[in-house]
This record gives C-alpha cells, sequence and structure tokens, in this order.
C-alpha cells in the first residue's frame, strides 16, 4: 500500500490535535465525559509525540510503527465509543467517531519510517 503521508507531516499533526482538541471540545459545548475523553487523548497523542522516533519526538524511544499501531488502536476505540454512547448528544458521538476515523486513516496513510 502507497503511504503518502511523510512522519513530518504526521507528527506535526499530531502536535496539533494535542493543542486544539481541548478547546474544541469546550468551543462546542460537548458533555463532560466527552470533554474528559478529549482531555485524555489529547495527553496521550502528545504524550505519544514526544517520545516517538520521529522528526517531531524529543525523547525518541517509540518505534514509529508502534507509534502507528498505537493510533489505530486510540482510533478504533473511539469509533467504539461513538456507537456505545447512544444517550449522548449527536455532536459528542460524531466528534468522537470522526477523531477515531481521522486517526485510523491517517495512520494507514502515514509512512512507517522516519526520514531522518
Amino acid at each position: 500500500m502507497n503511504r503518502p503521508i511523510p512522519t513530518k507531516v504526521h507528527a506535526m499533526e499530531d502536535y496539533m490535535t494535542s493543542a486544539t482538541l481541548p478547546i474544541m471540545g469546550r468551543q462546542l459545548g460537548v458533555m463532560p465525559m466527552t470533554q474528559r475523553i478529549l482531555d485524555s487523548i489529547a495527553a496521550v497523542a502528545g504524550l505519544q509525540s514526544t517520545m516517538t522516533d520521529y522528526e517531531g519526538g524529543v525523547v525518541r524511544m517509540l518505534p514509529m510503527r508502534a507509534h502507528l499501531a498505537s493510533d489505530m488502536v486510540i482510533g478504533g476505540s473511539l469509533l467504539s465509543m461513538a456507537m456505545l454512547m447512544r444517550r449522548t448528544p449527536r455532536v459528542d458521538r460524531m466528534m468522537l467517531g470522526g477523531l477515531g476515523a481521522f486517526s485510523v486513516a491517517l495512520a494507514m496513510l502515514t509512512r512507517p519510517t522516519p526520514a531522518h
């Protein structure tokens, strides 16, 4: 499979996600439980990014393939949460489902080896 997204772009997206998710949920007025999920995902994305062996990594302990596998698990979990949260407002479910789908797609389209 051709993976068109370089790891440098993935790194930038990771840091943008960790910075914007907490703000986005508050701006849209999601339920407190959904906000906690978004805050948690933001924290994991930021921490994982600093530890990944790619252009955006600081400590560079986590191999890129493990980072992508983690992104797939996070994305699948978000999709599952969106389907299971039937009593929450639609905007919450759509946000979690969209974020989950984006996470899975980005992981599948990112090259598994950094350019450095």
